[in-house]
């Protein structure tokens, strides 16, 4: 053979393996095998031909030595980085744990500081929870920040900044004199901190597991009911101790803590990449197949040896826009997101003005706060395990939730509202543990970032808005809590009902033998690709 025709058969070998690449048949029995992971749960059922990239037969096929079945290409188009499901990713777990703890146990147990700042800063329900409202706001607002910011500089860097302006926040609160003094100090600066720190936590700790991560996520995010257990019993005895000031000097202290944890976090390594492409090098020039000579990478990956951001999204492009259950789920965060949190912000407050002063508000924030770590707890034991349907346990916990709320009318001493903080934290515990999980499910972990950062915007936007509605009820009412209550509950009644559109709506297609957009049952260890 000459070498006229030497260059002639390289170059169909080459025509061939790129017409493989961008061109993959329908009926090509390797593109059962190119995805190397399940898809999300409520992807497409059928994978778009031309966002499908693969190396070569020796790559696309985890079954082949050398292959990088590790990190499956995900039908976005991009890599998805293979989760240890372990190891450094445990302490990524307790990091989160213990800024949720601070972070989410400051934030949920405001409810105990309300009458403190209505008495000393002469405030009323409405303007009173309108500093926790808006740094529950402007820590939801700036998650798109964050997410752009985590993968430009870091989790890590990211985080601590944040951090040090949720301390000065909480320092310069000393100095306040008028409520609104707080709503730039104790919510405007500790929200943009916690906003900084959120969204990269909990990112964070999803892309470091894939077979456990539901489990991960329940175990990472039940700080939030420590925290508030913890804060229940030392609010009022500092308060009572150091005074106001006093109490958010040591608040700032506090606060500070979250540095060292945010100093912990990191993105899951990629120095296994480059083995694996070297490994793939060697295997090529050992001159075993001439197709897998060319070694095609996937379009817009790009690999590093070690790396503190969080799982990047695929090529810049938000492809999760295009799914219904993603617009589902903004709406139900929406409704919910506008009254989740009133009965944490008021509960305390009701129970006090329908039975009397005597009520024990530090009882019945720690058992709220207890039994949401419980709930928690129990949704990542309970969603991993292979008969259990996500969509239906996020959803029905919904719909007990508001259920709870509706039906605290009938609450009229300290025991049944005891029962009813138990009840709603135990379901809100549910609720914000599934949260990252289901939203994994539906967009993939590799779009988790910008699908959860836009989801926290609409968050905080409805957060914003719900406390001071829910105080100006309250004050048509003549400081009458229950409807508020009710009305509240109605509405998260409302969004469990729609999201259990997305579950039901699948069991339909299959009875009907229709295909369109699956919701596939939950899997243990179904992650998106």
């Amino acid at each position: 053979m000459d070498s006229g025709e030497r260059t002639q058969l390289t170059r169909q070998i080459l025509a061939e393996n790129l017409r493989t690449v961008d061109e993959p048949r329908s009926d090509d029995p390797l593109l059962e095998q190119r995805g190397g992971g399940p898809r999300p749960r409520y992807a497409p059922h059928h994978t778009p031909p031309e966002v499908i990239r693969t190396a070569s037969p020796r790559a696309a096929n985890p079954g082949v030595a050398g292959s990088p079945k590790e990190s499956p290409t995900s039908e976005t188009g991009t890599r998805t980085s293979h989760a240890p499901d372990g190891g450094y990713g445990w302490v990524i777990v307790f990091a989160v744990f213990m800024i949720t703890v601070i972070q989410d146990g400051l934030t949920f147990s405001f409810g105990l500081l309300l009458p403190y700042f209505k008495e000393e800063y002469e405030a009323t329900d409405g303007s009173g929870s309108a500093v926790n409202s808006i740094l529950m706001s402007f820590t939801f607002f700036l998650a798109p920040l964050a997410s752009i910011l985590s993968d430009k500089f870091g989790v890590r860097k990211v985080a601590m900044c944040g951090s040090i302006i949720a301390f000065l926040g909480a320092l310069l609160s000393v100095f306040a004199t008028k409520i609104w003094h707080l709503w730039i100090t104790y919510g405007g600066l500790i929200g943009i901190g916690f906003g900084m720190i959120y969204l990269p936590a909990i990112v964070t700790a999803a892309s470091w597991f894939e077979e456990r991560r539901a489990t991960a996520m329940g175990l990472a995010v039940c700080g939030t009911g420590v925290g508030v257990a913890m804060f229940s019993f030392t609010v009022e005895p500092l308060i009572a101790q150091y005074g106001m000031q006093g109490f958010l000097l040591v608040l700032s202290g506090i606060v500070l803590n979250v540095l060292v944890f945010s100093a912990m976090l990191r993105g899951i390594p990629h120095s296994s990449y480059e083995k694996r492409k070297a490994q793939r090098r060697r295997s090529g020039r050992g001159g075993r197949d001439a197709g897998d000579e060319v070694q095609m990478e996937p379009l817009n990956e790009k690999a590093a040896p070690d790396t503190d951001t969080a799982a990047p999204a695929a090529g810049g492009r938000l492809p999760f826009l295009r799914q219904w259950q993603y617009w589902v789920m903004l709406v139900v965060i929406l409704l919910c997101g506008f009254s989740a949190y009133i009965p944490f912000m008021f509960l305390v407050s009701r129970a006090q003005h329908d039975v009397g002063r005597h009520v024990n508000g530090q009882a019945l924030t720690y058992i709220t706060g207890g039994l949401n770590v419980v709930g928690r707890l129990f949704s990542g034991f309970l969603s991993d395990r292979k008969w259990c349907n996500r969509g239906v346990f996020y959803a029905s916990s919904y719909i007990i939730s508001g259920l709870s709320s509706i039906f605290s009318w009938l609450c009229y001493n300290f025991e049944t509202f005891a029962v009813y903080g138990a009840v709603y934290g135990f379901s809100g515990g549910i609720i914000i543990a599934l949260q990252s999980v289901i939203l994994s499910d539906i967009v993939g972990i590799d779009n988790l970032s910008p699908a959860f950062g836009i989801s926290l915007v609409v968050l905080g936007a409805a957060s914003l808005a719900g406390p001071p509605t829910a105080g100006a009820i309250i004050a048509a009412q003549d400081n009458e809590y229950k409807w508020t209550f009710v009305v509240f509950g109605v509405i998260v009644l409302i969004g469990g009902v729609i999201f259990l559109v997305v579950p039901l709506g699948d069991l339909c297609r299959r009875l009907l033998g229709k295909r369109g957009n699956k919701y596939t049952p939950p899997q243990p260890g179904s992650v998106s690709a």
